[in-house]
């Protein structure tokens, strides 16, 4: 006798591909196929899915992912649409919270100017137009009043954004005895990235900016040990690892990304 299949969202039993109770398809593995298609499937839908989703963002580090792996998929956001969500309320709350006033590159003689890199006339032709651009995009951004500041935040985001998938491959390198698939990593990353810019946004909250690498440190832990099940020596000293290989190269792409950025602006100027 063929035994019953029982739906992982809302335990009903199933008799077809898709719940008759709550819709969910039926799904033993997680594929990244899978996880995009929950996430093109009523992409800018916004109900009270995301406040519960945002709930146990926030109170039970890992929790959603380890609900999304065992194939909970309806009852909360899907990882791409709640991450999508914090990071364009980031992108659109944070330039409306930093200061206005421009930033003074360096003063001279008591005069305010723009940052100049100093040519050299013997040095080869390329490095010199590349000074040159560079030097007109500070001057953009002096002229303009951008803050400076303004810009390397957003330069992180970008670069959080970009090194996603590199996440979730040390992810995969660090946990391999797990023998989980490459997409099982990525939902772990989207969640960790989903509540850091929650709270990169809150930390514009005065004494809460304080405690910031306080909670993220001991949020990352926690995740770590609910979503891998190991203990605490080896939750932390794979968080140290995943610290040491990722911040680096994160600050190098967000020092990049900066530099980019200044460019053009000389570029177009």
């Amino acid at each position: 006798m063929k035994e019953s299949k029982i739906c992982k969202n809302c335990d009903s039993k199933l008799q077809d591909l898709y719940c008759s109770k709550c819709g969910q398809r039926d799904a033993e593995l997680l594929s990244l196929n899978d996880l995009f298609s929950d996430f093109f499937s009523n992409m800018f839908s916004f109900d009270s899915r995301f406040f519960l989703s945002l709930k146990y963002l926030i109170s039970k580090p890992g929790f959603l992912t380890k609900e999304y792996w065992s194939g909970v998929r309806v009852k909360y956001l899907p990882p791409l649409r709640i991450y999508l969500i914090i990071s364009l309320l980031y992108f659109a709350v944070i330039p409306l919270l930093a200061d206005k006033n421009p930033t003074v590159l360096y003063t001279k003689d008591g005069e305010s100017r723009a940052f100049v890199i100093d040519i050299d006339d013997n040095e080869p032709i390329i490095f010199k137009l590349l000074k040159e651009t560079m030097n007109k995009g500070f001057l953009q951004i002096f002229k303009k009043g951008t803050n400076i500041d303004s810009m390397i935040i957003s330069a992180l985001s970008t670069a959080m954004f970009v090194l996603m998938p590199l996440m979730g491959f040390i992810l995969l390198l660090l946990y391999k005895s797990k023998q989980l698939f490459y997409s099982y990593h990525l939902i772990t990353v989207l969640h960790f990235h989903s509540f850091i810019f929650l709270i990169l946004l809150l930390e514009s909250i005065p004494i809460l900016n304080l405690f910031t690498p306080i909670i993220i440190i001991t949020y990352s832990i926690l995740m770590l040990k609910r979503v891998y099940l190991e203990s605490w020596v080896k939750s932390i000293v794979k968080f140290i690892l995943l610290f040491i290989i990722y911040i680096p190269i994160t600050v190098f792409m967000q020092i990049t990304i900066a530099a980019v950025k200044i460019f053009f602006l000389g570029y177009y100027s």
